[in-house]
């Protein structure tokens, strides 16, 4: 599925490293209210267009920075994004400076993805254990689970190909805004 935004937010929690078992913070994507997605044929097999001016000229002319016939369609509700394959060059580059433990990894054997990594003892943790099964730490099962994720908003565009989209999640409202 290929997602864009004009802004999005950094949800943050606290969570025990599956592996070491100590507090590591991890970090989620999430799309406002009005994010529009695609999920076309050709939103599979999106190219990145790898000049730098050509994608400030894409922008400014309202145009995302990514290639293909898109079909969008508007969301009404937030949406959490994981299992996420790209995101365009200038969010990544932002992601990389804020939150050094949020990088490409291909650890589940896959294609990699963008993981949390322990701030401890540096392994990855699966999106599966973030955002599979409520209770997890970015689909709380309550008000009170909710409100131990921080949001923060980034005013910058998003485009990105992701294989986990969570729309309009139970208790996003009860999540803490910064």
């Amino acid at each position: 599925m290929y997602v864009r935004s004009d802004q999005f937010l950094i949800a943050r929690t606290t969570i025990a490293c599956p592996r070491c078992s100590r507090p590591t913070e991890v970090i989620g994507l999430v799309l406002p209210p009005g994010h529009e997605t695609d999920e076309s044929d050709e939103a599979d097999d999106l190219d990145w267009i790898a000049d730098a001016e050509t994608s400030r000229e894409a922008a400014a002319a309202g145009r995302g920075t990514m290639e293909h016939d898109a079909h969008w369609m508007k969301a009404a509700q937030p949406a959490l994004l994981f299992l996420t394959a790209q995101v365009s060059p200038g969010v990544e580059a932002w992601l990389h400076e804020t939150a050094k433990h949020y990088e490409r990894d291909s650890a589940g054997g896959g294609p990699p993805v963008l993981t949390n990594h322990c701030v401890n003892c540096g392994s990855a943790i699966d999106d599966q254990d973030l955002y599979s099964e409520p209770g997890h730490a970015f689909l709380p099962a309550s008000a009170v689970e909710a409100s131990k994720v921080s949001l923060t908003r980034v005013d910058q565009p998003i485009e990105a190909t992701v294989d986990g989209y969570v729309h309009e999640p139970e208790f996003f409202d009860f999540m803490t805004r910064l």
